[in-house]
Parts: structure tokens; C-alpha cells; sequence
């Protein structure tokens, strides 16, 4: 069963079937409870130690300071063609998983940004209603980053190896 294609936008890179995103829901399911485990025991504390950010502007924030270790996009994210809209944040969140962030870019667009030594891995599954099930949220997400996979390793390396395996039939096509 694979998803409808005719949701899948053009800045999907990889092929998307139901295996992959159920892998990714049992990788955020895991991460959900061990998040909703610390929120129990300190709210303060679980907010300092997040696991995953959900949404374009957190990822891109979590991609920019370096903490993001992979980065979940619905394959259907809204087209809006208006200038600073999603389509250019969806694209900021994938150059930014490539490239290290300069401050300065945003004063002297001239400069030209630094490759990271290790591309921190986009996956593209689910829609934006199931990607927002996945999450246990009643608003529709677009982006999640995780930041922390500790005690999920093998739920994120599958996830990490499925995708890679994706990418390679997607350029099949």
C-alpha cells in the first residue's frame, strides 16, 4: 500500500509506503512516552530536555543551532507560493540539514555557508494528519525534529536505513 502520489509534492526526495511510516510511528510513539514520562515527574525539566520539536520554525531553529539528529516532513505540506511562506521554509529546513548556519548570511548574503561533515537526515513519511495521529496532536503538523533518541536507538536506525533504502528507489524512478 503506498500513499496516494498524487499527495506527494515535489521536494520528496524518497519513495513513501506504509512500512516506513510505520516505523516512524513506533520511533515518535517511543520518544512520546519518554517524553510524557519526564513531563510527569518535572514539567520545568522536560522542557529543557526535549526529545523531539514539532513544527517548520522549531526544526529550522533545532537545524540551525546544530541539535537536530533527524528531521521528520510530511509528504503533502500546503503549496503556498508567496515569499517566506511554507514552500521556503520547507526548503530552509532541507538546506539547512546539509549546511552549518551563519548568522551572518542574514547581513552579507555573499557568504557562502559551510557543508556539514555529517547531513542530518531528512525523512519523508506520513501525511500532515498522520504524521499529527503519530504525534498525539490535534493541529496538523508538517515537521518534526527529533533531538534526543536515547533508549529508541534501534527504532531510529531502522527509520534512518528504510529512508536511505527509499531514497535509492525514489531515484530509481
Amino acid at each position: 500500500a503506498v500513499a496516494e502520489p498524487l499527495l506527494i509534492r515535489e521536494y520528496c526526495l524518497q519513495a513513501v509506503d506504509e512500512e516506513l511510516n510505520a516505523a516512524v510511528s513506533a520511533l515518535l510513539a517511543r520518544l512520546m512516552t519518554f517524553q510524557d514520562k519526564v513531563y510527569a515527574h518535572d514539567p520545568a525539566k522536560a522542557h529543557a530536555k526535549r526529545r523531539l520539536v514539532v513544527g517548520l520554525r522549531e526544526a529550522g531553529r533545532s537545524l540551525r543551532t546544530s541539535r537536530a539528529k533527524m528531521v521528520i516532513v510530511a509528504h503533502n505540506v500546503e503549496q503556498v507560493g508567496a515569499p517566506g511562506a511554507l514552500d521556503d521554509m520547507v526548503e530552509d529546513v532541507l538546506k539547512l540539514s546539509k549546511v552549518k548556519y551563519n548568522p551572518m548570511v542574514e547581513k552579507h548574503p555573499d557568504i557562502e555557508l559551510e557543508e556539514r561533515e555529517e547531513a542530518v537526515p531528512i525523512v519523508f513519511a506520513h501525511t500532515r494528519r498522520s504524521l499529527s495521529k503519530a504525534l498525539r496532536r490535534q493541529l496538523r503538523s508538517s515537521v518534526a525534529a527529533i533531538l534526543n533518541y536515547d533508549g529508541a536507538n534501534a527504532e531510529f536506525k531502522h527509520v534512518a536505513s528504510l529512508a536511505a533504502e527509499r531514497r535509492g528507489a525514489r531515484g530509481a524512478r
